[in-house]
């Protein structure tokens, strides 16, 4: 029996992928990466936060928006309900 030719390419592209708990679909089936945010507060500490964006240039434009416009607290989550 011969051995199948393994291609590198491949296997290089799935070691180098995210983890399946960072890629997730929208409605449309298109996909969507988890992004790291960072942030200093007045008081010096930093705090970070992720967001769902479909790649580095969306994710980009979030964070100028944020930087542009804000965020606001929308109160305490308490739970996380399955899609």
């Amino acid at each position: 029996m011969a051995d199948e030719p393994i291609n590198l390419a491949d296997r290089r592209a799935a070691r180098e992928a995210p983890d399946a708990d960072c890629i997730r679909k929208d409605e449309y089936g298109r996909p969507l990466y988890r992004f790291g945010f960072e942030f200093r507060h007045f008081d010096g500490d930093e705090y970070g936060f992720d967001v769902w964006a479909y790649d580095m240039p969306s994710a980009e434009e979030i964070a100028a928006s944020i930087n542009a416009n804000g965020v606001r607290l929308v109160g305490q989550l308490f739970a996380t309900v399955p899609a």
